[in-house]
């Protein structure tokens, strides 16, 4: 009898899983990632802080990644969990923390300055209306104090029950939120957008040189091994410094819910996309092609004299991204930036340089690059950081920071790719964010003292996760002991960024262009495979 017992329980095991992870797949298609299914406890948990309740064992695990969407794993693990019934909602968070004595306490009392220093931060959209600023946002700090908030005001003021336990190599967090409280007394949405988000604070006596805040200044480090980078992350990457992009949020299914919830129409929108292939500069002023490009043949945009100008009015910019290739003198800098309709110019906070290894080893910056002005992100390494990057790349973020314009330091003589976070582009005055709906730009200038030519550039919403076409129109030319191997660009939503040579599963080459050479004793079994920069990758092609 035992046994039949349990050959049930195992199959209806299986059986859920299979379930889930078709509903996981329909909720990704239809909304976008990440995804997850938020199960109903037989039990409540207990709020204690402890995590040791068997309810959580039913919740999946969701672990943090940097905000930014960095792609190296943060140096503290931190995992979520959610649970819901029809009358609460339960969230748990592990936070790993190998430097406890120094975790700052930020705020004295409810919805006091818990931002401040080390805390947790909940977002809840329910029924995923993605407006700006419509959701609840919820921040704890270690000891347990809370701030909650309703569309930007702390008069909200939920019956919210919060534990927290501080241990010497993590500290943990339970929480009960009425459902009542998130307006959902007469029914619970099927899908909501969510994101669990954790930060971590920079440590560190940094003083810049002269005794102000500037960009133009080297910082000096007393005690630089006592140095510690801040480390923002969330379940849901909104890709800039911003948690409070609600379209990044990430999407969760409720198997407590009761009113149906419409997807998008669209996950991903493309606003624009110039390859000027086509020999023409579309909404770009001041500006003629250029016969190279960044596959090495084709065309580009360069100004005829001075500056160019998109000319495309730009609304609703929240989850806008703007990518582009660019090329330029050493070292010089291209300044691009928006004119808000007040005529002031506004820029963005972050962008993203991707660059060849060979580029990024004799990329040199100046103590402009150098110094962050935000709390977290306090750059103060003088050749600057490269991060992990997949393919034949390096990245470094750079940042913009009041008053200046937004810029993008060019680090050497080849193609480089720009990334930015358009929706993070608005105006400063006296340090304070103008709000966006008095900030949308009439378009984008372009503008560098040197010569400078533009490819592919893209703008887009959303999020892109569709894989790029299969390669085609290969051919393979044998000379002596070397194979080169050519094809025609693979078509993407974004931009292709590389291409991957395998030999069976071992990877023996990686190009941006559109050829390469390989060693005739590694062709075998060869295939090739785009990628994209969301590293969406097309399906293999076997290279005969």
């Amino acid at each position: 009898m035992k046994k039949r017992v349990l050959i049930l329980v195992s199959s209806l095991m299986i059986f859920s899983g299979q379930a889930d992870e078709k509903a996981l797949a329909k909720l990704h298609k239809s909304f976008g990632g990440p995804v997850t299914i938020i199960p109903k406890p037989e039990k409540a948990p207990v709020i204690d802080g402890k995590l040791d309740d068997a309810a959580w064992k039913l919740a999946t695990p969701l672990e943090l990644k940097y905000l930014t969407g960095l792609l190296e794993k943060p140096s503290q693990k931190t995992i979520g969990r959610i649970l819901a019934d029809e009358k609460n909602l339960y969230i748990s968070f592990d936070c790993a923390e190998n430097d406890a004595k120094r975790m700052i306490i930020g705020g004295k009392k409810r919805d006091g300055k818990i931002w401040q220093g080390d805390s947790v931060e909940i977002f809840l959209d329910p029924g995923h209306k993605e407006k700006r600023y419509d959701y609840y946002h919820i921040l704890i700090n270690p000891k347990g104090l809370f701030s909650d908030i309703y569309k930007k005001k702390k008069s909200w003021n939920g019956k919210i029950t919060v534990k927290t336990v501080i241990e010497a190599n993590r500290w943990t967090v339970e929480c009960v939120i009425p459902m009542a409280d998130l307006g959902l007394g007469k029914g619970i949405p099927k899908v909501w957008g969510i994101n669990l988000n954790r930060h971590r604070p920079e440590l560190g006596a940094v003083h810049p040189a002269g005794g102000g805040i500037s960009m133009g200044v080297q910082p000096k480090i007393k005690n630089p091994e006592l140095y510690r980078e801040g480390e923002d992350t969330a379940w849901s990457p909104t890709l800039s410094y911003s948690n409070h992009i609600v379209q990044r949020f990430g999407h969760a299914q409720f198997a407590v819910a009761t009113i149906p919830v419409k997807a998008p129409k669209k996950v991903f929108d493309l606003v624009l996309r110039l390859d000027f292939e086509d020999g023409k500069i579309g909404p770009f002023t001041n500006a003629v092609i250029s016969e190279k490009n960044f596959r090495g043949k084709g065309k580009s945009i360069q100004p005829e004299e001075g500056v160019m100008h998109l000319n495309l009015p730009l609304k609703d910019l929240d989850d806008m991204t703007l990518i582009y290739c660019l090329k330029l003198s050493k070292n010089e800098r291209l300044y691009y930036y928006g004119r808000a309709p007040d005529d002031m110019q506004c820029e963005a906070d972050r962008h993203e340089i991707f660059m060849t290894p060979a580029v990024a080893s004799k990329r040199k910056f100046p103590d402009m690059a150098t110094y962050h002005t935000h709390a977290s992100q306090m750059a103060w390494k003088p050749e600057g950081r490269l991060r992990a990057c997949k393919g034949p790349w390096k990245m470094m973020s750079g940042h913009f920071s009041e008053p200046s314009i937004g810029s993008v330091m060019y680090p050497g003589t080849d193609w480089v790719i720009v990334r930015t976070q358009v929706g993070q582009f608005r105006r400063q005055v006296q340090q304070n964010v103008v709000p966006m709906e008095q900030n949308y730009p009439r378009g984008l200038t372009f503008n560098s003292k040197s010569k400078f030519v533009l490819d592919n550039v893209i703008l887009f919403r959303g999020v892109d996760q569709e894989a790029p076409s299969a390669v085609t129109g290969i051919t393979k030319k044998i000379a002596g002991d070397t194979i080169e191997l050519s094809w025609t660009e693979s078509k993407d939503n974004t931009l292709v960024y590389y291409y991957e040579i395998r030999s069976g599963k071992t990877v023996v080459a990686q190009s941006r262009g559109l050829t390469v050479k390989i060693p005739k004793a590694k062709a075998k079994d060869l295939s090739i495979v785009a990628y994209d920069l969301y590293n969406n990758q097309s399906k293999p092609v076997a290279i005969k």
